[in-house]
């Protein structure tokens, strides 16, 4: 459950490793403060994985709502993510995959993607973590206009 009275700003890492099937799902979020001019807060990238099949990179399950790759608005279920940061997903365990997806409030995120998987255009997809809908003049949104063909 929710403990009461956590302080603005602390990272609230969400992870469950259900034994269901060959399902991971590693998300994060973080209660961002009012001001934006706070440094060191910590934040994902708003994504959940389904665990690899060995062909590399991790298949998106889902871009949760208010995320930032929701703001982003290019990655869809179905994309697979073959790195974050220069950082190959495949085989790395929940507690690696969170160090990789987490990084400072407003510090950009680079993606390697395969769109719509296997054999899909590849892609490089820049998301600022921490980026939420309407953050209205608080420094957050998108890092780059959408993504880049490799």
């Amino acid at each position: 459950g929710a403990t009461p009275g956590a302080g603005s700003g602390e990272l609230r890492a969400e992870m469950s490793g259900e034994s269901i099937g060959s399902e991971v799902s590693i998300s994060s979020s973080v209660a961002a403060p009012e001001d934006s001019g706070s440094k060191g807060k910590m934040a994902g990238i708003g994504l959940t994985f389904t665990r690899a099949d060995g062909s590399g990179g991790l298949p998106v399950k889902r871009v949760k709502d208010d995320g930032p790759a929701a703001v982003e608005g290019s990655l869809k279920p179905g994309d697979v993510v073959l790195s974050i940061d220069g950082v190959a997903l495949d085989g790395l365990d929940q507690k690696a995959m969170t160090k990789v997806m987490m990084g400072a409030s407003g510090s950009v995120a680079v993606l390697e993607v395969l769109r719509g998987g296997k054999g899909g255009a590849a892609s490089t997809v820049h998301l600022e973590r921490g980026a939420t809908p309407g953050a209205g003049g608080s420094g957050l949104g998108v890092a780059s206009a959408g993504s880049v063909p490799i």
